[in-house]
């Protein structure tokens, strides 16, 4: 029952989506375009936005070309047709994990249903990022773990982790190392090996040609605070440890080894946030444990179904509303979804009409729809920026001669991300959203172009638009 019901949810989800969005199928969040945009390319035989120019805009290794079996007709669908696939398999998952109690038919489903929608595992499918699929391998290892099957399907997980995300590693060299001194040697170092060689083989390719060993996506989080500075977004992390060392007190060293040091890692060096994604997959993790070992302690004191199902009911209940944060974001999906339509796709058909290469703050539905080159002033698929906003040294004059060297003749930005933007560019037009900000970075995009003819002939085609009704957005021109 429990797949059954996360379908009926996901569709639930996607229609309403797509009832903000004019009824088609829009994702919350610009990110996933970029990783379509580098797929077209990688199709092309090159690694990047633009062709002939190397960049390394993915935090994640495999899924680009993943999105790069698909053919173009197709290719926008596929992040929902994976990412739906997994948050159902997530939730079969969870429901057996809470079965194991003994609890009735009934429970597991419900249970398993409310703890998705506390981790925002249904929001996660509509960003069209991997984040899904991440938390599916990273359910299913710890469900084996529980278990104790230590099958090909368990080994296969736990090397691909990684490669779906880099953080994953926080949980794959402990799980590796913990199953090489308590259970067969060969097969954890078999997964866990050719795991980092395929990292370590990615980081030499990044470097063959002329970029830094980890990609742009994944530097850009260094400007970012980690999660013990927001140590306050998650509190109940910190009781979800504790309880789990209660629980595992007579088993301190694996506690250790599959709880304490991924945690560790996460708090020291992972990120929180962007609408509810970076810290799913490690509160998954300890979900999945703290399920586990309320249903061992009733089991063990053997005081009957009732007492279970309330143990269970209270456990999921309590996991479902931990983080008003995740859970708010499943909510807000649709909101999200109708923030792109009405920004990223309207500024990505504004580039397409226009023709000319175009410097953007947000990389994808431009980079993907609008067959112009693109500057990525975040630095994402331009390490040069990247690397220039690290210093804190990105100012007017440099952006003005990076645009002059690229041929960028208009910006579509935030003004409130550039302060120090330059004042000899010509402010032409702005994008504006119709509803609530959610998943935008802004509630309206500055339209700039560096000459008075680029002026002209974008005020030309934002005047079109604006003058156009199927347009979802307010065009202001100026």
């Amino acid at each position: 029952m429990a797949p059954v019901a996360a379908l009926l949810a996901l569709w639930a989800l996607v229609v309403a989506c797509m009832r903000q969005t004019g009824g088609m199928l829009v994702y919350s969040l610009d990110d996933p375009y970029i990783h379509l945009a580098l797929a077209k390319n990688i199709q092309q035989g090159s690694y990047g936005i633009n062709p002939g120019e190397w960049a390394s805009p993915s935090s994640s290794i495999a899924w680009p070309f993943l999105m790069a079996l698909a053919p173009a007709r197709v290719a926008e669908w596929l992040p929902l047709i994976i990412n739906g696939a997994a948050c159902v398999l997530t939730v079969w998952c969870l429901a057996r994990v809470i079965r194991r109690a003994g609890v009735p038919a009934w429970l597991p489903t419900l249970g398993a249903m409310a703890v998705a929608f506390g981790l925002n595992l249904f929001g996660l499918v509509m960003t069209g990022m991997e984040h899904s699929l991440q938390v599916l391998l990273v359910v299913f290892v710890a469900m084996r773990l529980i278990e104790q099957r230590r099958d090909a399907w368990f080994y296969v997980a736990l090397g691909l982790m990684p490669l779906i995300r880099y953080e994953c590693l926080a949980i794959s060299l402990p799980v590796g190392a913990y199953l090489w001194f308590t259970q067969d040697k060969v097969r954890p170092a078999v997964a866990v090996g050719v795991s980092l060689a395929i990292v370590v083989a990615f980081s030499a390719f990044l470097h063959a040609v002329g970029l830094p060993l980890l990609p742009s996506s994944v530097l850009a989080k260094t400007l970012e605070p980690p999660f013990m500075t927001n140590y306050t977004t998650h509190p109940t992390i910190v009781l979800m440890l504790a309880w789990l060392a209660y629980a595992w007190r007579d088993r301190l060293g694996q506690w250790v080894m599959l709880i304490g040091l991924p945690t560790l890692a996460f708090m020291l060096e992972g990120r929180v946030g962007w609408f509810g994604r970076y810290e799913v997959f490690i509160l998954a993790w300890l979900a999945v444990f703290v399920l586990a070992s309320v249903g061992d302690m009733v089991l063990k004191a053997a005081e009957g179904a009732a007492r279970a199902a309330w143990a269970m009911a209270l456990s999921s209940t309590a996991l479902a509303l931990a983080f008003p944060t995740l859970w708010q974001v499943t909510l807000d999906t649709p909101g999200g979804c109708q923030n792109v339509a009405q920004q990223q796709m309207v500024t990505a058909r504004i580039a397409r009409e226009l023709g000319m290469r175009v410097a953007v703050n947000d990389l994808g539905l431009v980079a993907l729809r609008s067959g112009q080159y693109v500057l990525d002033l975040a630095g994402l698929a331009s390490p040069e920026v990247l690397e220039v906003r690290r210093h804190g040294q990105m100012t007017g004059p440099w952006i003005d001669e990076l645009a002059a060297r690229k041929g960028v003749e208009v910006a579509f930005i935030y003004d409130k991300w550039f302060p120090q933007w330059s004042r000899d560019w010509i402010l032409v037009a702005s994008v504006e959203l119709l509803g609530p900000k959610v998943s935008a970075g802004e509630s309206s995009v500055q339209l700039y172009a560096r000459t008075p003819q680029a002026a002209a002939r974008l005020h030309a085609v934002a005047q079109s638009m604006a003058a156009d009704p199927n347009v979802p957005a307010t065009i202001r021109l100026y």
